[in-house]
């Protein structure tokens, strides 16, 4: 915007008396004396901060002001003024003259002390001064009492003044990424804080007063010098967040990841007492090398200087654990040994037992001279978080090693020494024993104190010869040595497993029951897969008869499925979709490119080039997009074709070059594109330090279309937006193109306060993850289903008194509800009226009314207790008075934890019908299959014509995936008389009755509308309906898509169609109480049948149905509450083998 065209908005806002102006983006320079004329302003935007339509931060969009004019001072009536993303070095003295501000927004720009004048803006609830360069704050700073919420994070602050604990109304404080090496005392004077973010400093200690912040709910201590924590920590019983990570606090990291502020202090108090606790003496030692270099015999050396080296010691296969003790301090140091074999196969597959906190040393032989140093010093540093190196230079018939030792320690901080030995005459020896108890001794977990029922239980599981134990083995062998606490259990397992002293994948539905003992048991059933002459003659091809011949043996008999899933969990093998129980290696692929055609037209080209890159890139890529790979065929072992949607993705990865070069065309190139860069940029965070560029293709006329356009390294295009510098030129045709385009091209988007740039997560992602999981899970249906979940019964009576029941208790309180204000957002949810904000008003409402405070905790008690466990927690609502199981309960929002409960993850909500259950097979195993259902489409003509093709073609459509995997078999019914659906029903015994058509309600009654002999309707109450499937064991379910099935009469207890049906006989229904789109249609259709056909019980598959219609459609539309499930099966098990 010109000076002159800036004036003339000036004075047009004047003259109108405009209260709000928002000049951001206007690449200003000069903000001009005029602007003191718009006395009537209340708010002021000169720079801010772009979202995009989830909320996420795109980027600022400021201007160039380096300073603000004195006239600034003139504008008396701004209550808000933002002034992000400019150049101010220092604010006028005149500003304290805004003293009606209540928002002030003042971040990325380059301020480097604040007026005093500023303590004049009392009025100030809200100040964000993030991202300058504020060393100090003025005295007077403490005169904003009025301050709520005060952000400076990434500034230079080293001390805050005294009068900073007059800010009495703060209730978030954010000091983050500044240099702060204590706080004053007076910060205790802050009790109204809630939370506090201290991250990013020098802090070495905490005042003792800080206890008195007692409504202190979140506190980031992460990465800072604090080696303890004040006994008075214990007096803020309002935390519930603490992050410790990144100090050198006594904690091991199993304890501090969770962030829960009780667990973390009650460990920490717990260790505190000598008597308690005993230091633990273990840690992993691992030796890498080339094949044939000498690992096997360093290992038996050091566990046996006698042992004599055979002539040809046998390779070792995968890995092999030796275990090796000596004294230290007293006690007994147990150290495991990780022989890995060298063979170029197992290079890949070795990333995933490299772990922290252990020791490596790197073999190498003299004699072959063939050790690439730097390219396993560099897998170390990128899989171990930087964990200690040696080199052992074996020197073979003393053949001397020539290492440049001092250049590899210029490059690589880790590596501590390199040290010569024969192993044949044990010549240096002793030397490189002692050297690594030094090394192994000083890792920053040795020593730890650990409490001495932890250590009691470690010693039973190491003298337990089994290679594996159930979840439950392991807590019966707890409890034997008074380990009884169930969170404990798991917290000791996850420590073990990060050890390497077994394997524990808490978060894992088929392996979380399970805990291999002998890590190397698993690893050698894996690489006995891998090494197969069979699998390897098949390109990686196998089945899971292959697999009972290659695991004959009886240790691994009864654990096929969990190994197999142990494989693809490491990302090493895939399932072929529509080819059951065969599987792919993709390391094993076929070296050679594949023939294929490829259109080059408007191609989207992007391309990552590494600093070093670690093997294994693009096969842990194979396998998280193979339900995407074009016809099952086109991949090898460097590249893949991806086809979705008629959208082509061609990904081939250079190695010698360290290069991935990814090429997309189609309609939806630009959506394809956002997945194959966030599954990259997923396995690149999977590696501590990995460095690569990222190369963004130009899009300006010349390169457009083009198969090498020009590149720019995506952090040169980041720093360029820091800068507030828009437009970047091309090399190729000098042509200007604007940075944020290029980026949006791609498909990244800004995030985080550092302005991270990362892929945006689409609806196509979703659906790639949910492909994936239910190939995935196809694969291991029963050990999939040993899910738990820990029951909460809610029963609401006539009277509105409430009675909560679970394993922590029972629970009553009284509802309370505003049914005219409830009533008025019904009626706009019924009208598809909606946004966000709506349905949350009304979620909220609605659960604060059915959990008030005590039944609140006792919930949030009891989702804490089976988290703890690994489970979920079943919902189930009961309501005696119809009126109130009328109103849409599956849009419950608990406001402390944002979310809705009908679609979380850790609930499954349902309306419970409490009548006995005809007694039936009911086990938790996958559907025979395939699962059977019957669609049944009734327009009887004197009702509104429902366009019958199309309703079918929907579910047609949406079901087809799972149709042609033979997962479903569909049958439709379009002349819905009672004789032909009886006659249907007699034919096939049928899982599942999808009725679409019209139902009725007169005489507070619920009616289906069928067809009769003349082609009208034919109405049946929930007893006629009933009757149809009187005798029928089959099915288990009812699904009504009407427009009224879901009605509840507001007279009478029983005159509700789809409860009363589940009262007359049929397991579960489930009803669509408001119309839907099409599109939620197919999404029902597809999501909840598949789910039910894995063999998920009812309750979880509408439960993770809600959830992916959320996603897809949105939390601004009523859409993914609309389905309600009403069953009477307390553990969600419908119908025989389902």
């Amino acid at each position: 915007m010109t000076e002159e065209e800036l004036l003339r908005v000036i004075e047009q806002a004047a003259g109108e008396g405009w209260t709000e102006l928002d000049l951001s983006g206007k690449e200003l320079t000069v903000l001009p004396p005029e602007i003191g004329k718009l006395t009537q302003l209340k708010k002021l935007i000169l720079g801010k901060y772009e979202y995009d339509e989830d909320g996420d931060i795109v980027g600022p969009i400021g201007n160039e002001l380096k300073a603000l004019p004195a006239e600034i001072g003139e504008l008396k009536q701004l209550e808000e003024l933002w002034i992000v993303d400019n150049q101010l070095s220092q604010l006028p003295a005149e500003f304290g003259q805004l003293t009606n501000l209540q928002s002030l927004y003042l971040s990325d720009n380059q301020l480097s002390q604040l007026p005093a004048e500023i303590c004049q803006l009392t009025n100030l609830q809200s100040l964000n001064l993030y991202n300058n360069q504020l060393s100090q704050l003025p005295a007077e700073f403490g005169q904003l009492t009025n301050l709520q919420s005060l952000y400076l994070y990434n500034n230079q602050l080293s001390q805050l003044p005294a009068e900073f604990g007059q800010l009495t109304n703060l209730q978030s404080l954010d000091l983050s990424d500044n240099q702060l090496s204590q706080l004053p005392a007076e910060i205790c004077q802050l009790t109204n804080l809630q939370s506090l973010d201290l991250s990013s400093n020098q802090l070495s200690q905490l005042p003792a007063e800080i206890c008195q912040l007692t409504n202190l709910q979140s506190l980031n201590l992460y990465n800072n010098q604090l080696s303890q924590l004040p006994a008075e920590f214990g007096q803020l019983t309002n935390l519930q967040s603490l992050y410790l990570r990144g100090n050198p606090v006594p904690i091991p990291p199993e304890i501090l990841a969770s962030g829960n502020a009780k667990e973390i202090l009650d460990f920490y108090f717990r260790t505190q007492d000598p008597k308690e606790t005993e230091p633990f003496y273990e840690a992993k030692f691992l030796i890498i090398g080339e094949g044939g270099a000498g690992k096997t015999s360093l290992a038996k050396k050091i566990e046996d200087e006698a042992y004599e080296l055979q002539p040809e010691e046998k390779s070792t296969e995968g890995i092999d654990v030796l275990r090796w003790d000596f004294p230290h301090n007293g006690q007994n140091f147990r150290v495991n040994i990780w022989d890995f074999g060298g063979q170029e196969i197992y290079h890949q597959t070795h990333q995933f037992f490299l772990t922290e906190r252990s020791l490596y040393a790197l073999v190498a032989d003299s004699r072959k001279e063939n050790t690439d140093f730097y390219w396993w010093l560099k897998v170390v540093e990128l899989l171990s978080n930087n964990s200690p190196v040696i080199i052992i230079e074996n020197e073979k018939q003393d053949r001397k090693c020539e290492i440049d030792v001092r250049q590899l320690r210029g490059e690589f901080t880790n590596l501590k020494e390199a040290l010569p030995t024969n192993l044949a005459t044990n010549r240096g020896l002793s030397e490189i024993k002692k050297n690594i108890q030094l090394y192994i001794s000083n890792l920053p977990h040795v020593g730890t104190p650990l409490p001495k029922l932890w250590v009691r239980v470690r010693s039973a599981l190491e003298n337990d010869s089994r290679n594996y134990i159930s979840l439950e083995e392991y807590r019966t062998i707890c409890r034997h040595n008074k380990l009884t606490d169930s969170k404990d259990m798991l917290r000791l397992s996850q420590y073990l497993h990060d050890l390497g002293v077994c394997l524990h994948f808490q978060k894992d539905p088929v392996l979380k029951n399970t805990i291999i003992l002998k890590p190397e048991w698993g690893t050698t059933a894996v690489y006995k897969v891998l090494d197969n002459k069979k699998v390897k003659e098949n390109l990686g091809r196998f089945t899971q008869n292959d697999l009972e011949d290659i695991w004959h043996e009886n240790e691994y008999a009864d654990m096929r499925d969990e190994l197999l899933h142990l494989m693809m969990r490491f990302k090493l093998c895939y399932p072929i979709p529509n080819s059951p129980n065969t599987y792919i290696a993709p390391q094993l692929l076929d070296i050679n490119q594949h023939e294929y055609n490829w259109d080059e037209t408007n191609n989207l080209i992007l391309r990552y080039e590494y600093e070093f890159m670690p093997k294994g890139i693009l096969t842990r890529f194979i396998v998280e997009t193979h339900p995407w790979i074009e016809q099952q065929k086109l991949v090898w072992r460097s590249g893949v074709i991806l086809n979705k949607d008629q959208t082509r993705a061609e990904v081939i990865e250079n190695y010698n070059q360290r290069e991935i070069k990814i090429r997309v065309s189609g309609n939806r190139k630009k959506e394809l594109l956002a997945v194959v860069t966030h599954e990259l940029e997923k396995i690149h965070q999977s590696y501590e330090r990995l460095q690569y560029n990222t190369l963004v293709p130009c899009n300006c006329n010349s390169c457009k279309g083009s198969q090498e356009p020009y590149s720019y390294p995506l952090d040169k295009l980041k720093k360029r937006l820091d800068a507030g510098r828009y437009k970047i030129e091309c090399e190729n045709s000098y042509d200007e193109v604007d940075v944020r385009r290029l980026i949006d091209d791609v498909n990244l988007q800004v995030s985080g306060r550092e302005q991270e740039l990362t892929p945006r997560v689409t609806p196509l992602q979703q659906e790639l993850s949910q492909e994936r999981d239910e190939s995935l899970n196809r694969q291991n249906l029963q050990p999939k289903l040993t899910m738990n979940y820990l029951d909460f019964q809610l029963l609401v009576t006539a009277d509105k008194k409430i009675r909560a029941s679970s394993d922590q208790g029972d629970d009553s309180g009284e509802l309370r509800l505003e049914m005219n204000r409830i009533k008025l957002t019904l009626k706009l949810i019924e009208s598809r009226q909606t946004d966000t904000d709506l349905l949350k008003a009304l979620g909220g409402e609605l659960y604060q009314a059915l959990f008030p405070p005590k039944i609140h905790s006792h919930l949030r008690a009891t989702i804490a207790g089976a988290n703890a466990h690994g489970d979920n927690v079943r919902l189930r609502l009961t309501f005696e008075s119809p009126e109130l199981a009328a109103l849409p309960w599956e849009f419950l929002y608990d406001e402390s934890t944002n979310t809705f409960l009908g679609n979380n993850t850790q609930t499954v909500l349902s309306r419970y019908i409490d009548v006995r259950l005809e007694k039936r097979d009911l086990k938790a195993k996958a559907a025979s299959k395939p699962l059977k259902i019957l669609l049944v489409i009734s327009s009887p003509t004197n009702l509104t014509k429902l366009d019958a093709a199309g309703e079918e073609r929907l579910i047609r459509e949406a079901l087809e995936k799972h149709i042609n995997a033979g997962e479903i078999e569909l049958d439709v019914l379009q002349e819905a008389t009672i004789r032909n659906i009886d006659q249907k029903l007699s034919e096939k015994p049928y899982n599942i009755f999808h009725f679409i058509g019209h139902g009725e309600f007169k005489d507070n009654k619920g009616f289906i509308a069928l067809v009769d002999e003349n082609k009208n309707s034919k109405l049946l109450d929930e007893v006629g309906f009933a009757n149809l499937f009187l005798g029928n064991r089959n099915l288990g379910l009812a699904v009504l898509n009407s427009c009224q099935g879901a009605e509840l009469s507001s007279n009478q207890a029983f005159a509700g169609l789809s409860p009363n049906l589940v009262r007359r006989g049929i397991p579960a229904v489930v009803a669509m109480k408001y119309s839907i789109l099409d599109s939620t249609a197919k999404l029902f259709a597809d999501y909840f049948y598949r789910y039910l056909a894995l063999g998920l019980p009812v309750d979880t598959a509408i439960q993770k149905t809600r959830n992916a219609i959320s996603i897809n459609v949105g939390l601004d539309k009523p859409d993914f509450a609309t389905p309600v499930l009403y069953m009477r099966a307390k553990d969600g098990i419908i119908m025989s083998g389902l």
